[in-house]
């Protein structure tokens, strides 16, 4: 038997370490907002009444950069500017070297997660380039400038220029045809400025984003009306992208990469954030992707979308009940459905759903890489890792790091999250949020704040007794 190599998490990250991609959105330049592109047409479909019709699968091509820097010795980056192709490394996740073949393995990590979830209804496919091995597009400038040096209202224009400066030297180097993908990925090297700490000796790494086509109007284009995205010749326009970094590996936490390209994708594909998107609180916690769920496991086993998201987007249906009694599956139940729906208004609904972290009850969850080297997850939080271990491209039990098991129940509010969507604010009122879970306890933690002495310390982003289960004496009381 190989030996195992034994990597504790530390509660305190489910806690406290939330994405910068979610807490620092406090100023209105840097609010997160929707994609304008909407390539599954899932924005558009729901604003006018519906959700999207998932009888074809739908495939995007993902067109993935690789940019460096000028090589720099600063202190308030993390590395030199350059990827580190080196094959040692302290951590245990995401190890380098991380040339070409680490990019692909992430990128299929993504495309294995996104094609689980939406029931085969997703397909996503990615190039990598340049197509060398050890090879990377070197970008003008170094990574503190890129950054925007902490400063809120700069921010949005370095990283559009990012995005800008890599495409034209990729087209000009390599001249890609950029109009055969429909999403654009730049990986940086270096660290994402991702994680909220105590102390930042870093605080001029680049934080991952998703750039939506507004962003880049408001500062490339200065707000000109016939703006139309990064120019490449030809017709050719990139509208929106994703800025992401080699690793999230940092301050001797190991830290997957895919809970943040998750995340991101999903705004990508039109998926609303169901955080609080102005301070970054929790709307829906670790209950499902696009919020805390995105980080269960330190970002290697993302939370699957809730049961409301899921329907949005076109990857399952709701069965309407008004009386009697139906079963409701698992995500890995074929004989009963997975979603039920109680109407209670023309706009406001119930949805119901039956999340189980370790659906074959054997107390762990599986990973893989492609060479078949494993990391197994047990309900303890420790993680075992194989030698060797690379880049985690499937898992076999996604909702694995969820707070609990047990019935769900979604307060659906679809007014409010047609006048919010489009600001991607569906969720920023903790009184009235448009998908809201119905705590089963009784005490709707989720999204507040508690001190260390409170009781319900701990309960901010979703807890065990949560959900409706046999045994969870909260559902006596109700």
């Amino acid at each position: 038997m190989r030996k195992l190599v034994l990597l504790r998490i530390y509660a305190v990250l489910f806690v406290c370490f939330v994405l910068k991609v979610q807490i620092s959105y406090s100023k209105p330049t840097i609010l997160p907002k929707m994609t304008t592109i909407d390539p599954l047409n899932v924005v558009s479909t729901f604003s006018e009444g519906g959700f999207k019709d998932i009888s074809t699968p739908d495939t995007l091509k993902i067109m993935a950069l690789r940019a460096e820097f000028v090589q720099d010795e600063l202190a308030t980056t993390t590395g030199d500017g350059k990827f580190d192709y080196s094959s040692d490394s302290d951590y245990i996740i995401d190890r380098p070297p991380h040339n070409k073949v680490y990019f692909q393995d992430q990128l299929l990590a993504l495309s294995n997660y996104f094609k689980h979830i939406s029931n085969g209804k997703l397909v996503l496919q990615a190039d990598v380039f340049p197509e060398a091995s050890e090879q990377a597009y070197l970008l003008n400038q170094n990574m503190v400038y890129y950054s925007g040096e902490e400063d809120e209202e700069l921010k949005n224009t370095r990283w559009s220029e990012l995005v800008r400066d890599v495409c034209e030297i990729a087209k000009e180097q390599d001249d890609l045809d950029f109009a055969k993908y429909d999403v654009f990925v730049v990986f940086h090297a270096g660290i994402g400025s991702d994680f909220a700490f105590d102390f930042d000796p870093t605080p001029y790494d680049i934080q991952s984003v998703f750039l939506d086509f507004q962003t880049l109007k408001e500062t490339l284009g200065q707000n000109q009306n016939d703006y139309n995205g990064i120019d490449l010749g030809s017709g050719v326009f990139v509208r929106e992208a994703i800025i992401l970094p080699e690793m999230q590996n940092q301050e001797e936490y190991d830290l997957g990469l895919l809970g943040t390209m998750t995340l991101l994708m999903g705004s990508q594909l039109g998926m609303p954030n169901l955080f609080n998107t102005e301070n970054g609180r929790a709307g829906i916690g670790r209950w499902g992707l696009m919020d805390q769920g995105s980080y269960n496991f330190q970002g290697l086993v993302p939370a699957e979308p809730c049961a409301w998201m899921k329907l949005y987007m076109g990857w399952d249906t709701a069965v309407t009940v008004s009386n009697g009694e139906l079963s409701v599956g698992s995500n890995v139940t074929t004989s009963a459905p997975h979603i039920l729906k109680i109407p209670i208004t023309s706009d406001e609904y119930f949805l119901i759903e039956n999340r189980q972290k370790d659906s074959n009850g054997d107390g762990v969850a599986f990973g893989r890489d492609q060479a078949g080297n494993r990391a197994q997850f047990d309900t303890t939080g420790n993680i075992l890792i194989e030698p060797n271990l690379g880049v985690i491209t499937s898992v076999d039990e996604y909702d694995f790091g969820l707070p609990g098991s047990g019935i769900l129940i979604w307060h659906i509010d679809e007014s409010v999250i047609r006048q919010n969507l489009e600001a991607n604010t569906i969720n920023n009122d903790i009184n009235h949020r448009g998908v809201d879970l119905v705590e089963c306890d009784g005490a709707q933690d989720i999204g507040y704040y508690y001190s260390m002495l409170d009781a319900a310390y701990g309960t901010e982003s979703g807890d065990y007794f949560d959900p409706y289960w046999s045994g969870n004496f909260f559902s006596y009381n109700r």
